[in-house]
């Protein structure tokens, strides 16, 4: 069992969530086309504020998909940036998994 799966377009809730679990902003820029990312690492690779990530965001029209809590009860780092209006027909509800540190 996965925990508690939540889907939000707020940008408080995802700050929070993101770092309360000592995640920071990142931008992946190498498809041509900027899309939000979470980076859970050290490496400053695509780090950009929270201000430009939402920019982003919100310009793309993204939603953010998040566990809460794992079915262990601990906090979760899964995530996943999806579509907001027009997921596409193969989108499935894989999410990210950060490395836990």
């Amino acid at each position: 069992m996965l925990g508690m799966i939540g889907i939000t377009i707020e940008h408080e809730q995802i700050i929070d969530w993101t770092q309360s679990r000592g995640g920071r902003p990142a931008i992946h820029r190498e498809s041509g086309n900027p899309s939000p990312v979470i980076s859970f690492s050290n490496e400053a690779h695509g780090a950009v504020s929270w201000e430009e990530w939402m920019s982003v965001f919100d310009r793309d029209e993204w939603a953010f998909i998040y566990q809460d809590r794992t079915s262990e009860g601990e906090p979760s780092r899964m995530w996943k940036i999806i579509p907001r209006f027009a997921p596409e027909p193969q989108w499935s509800c894989d999410l990210k998994t950060a490395p836990t540190q």
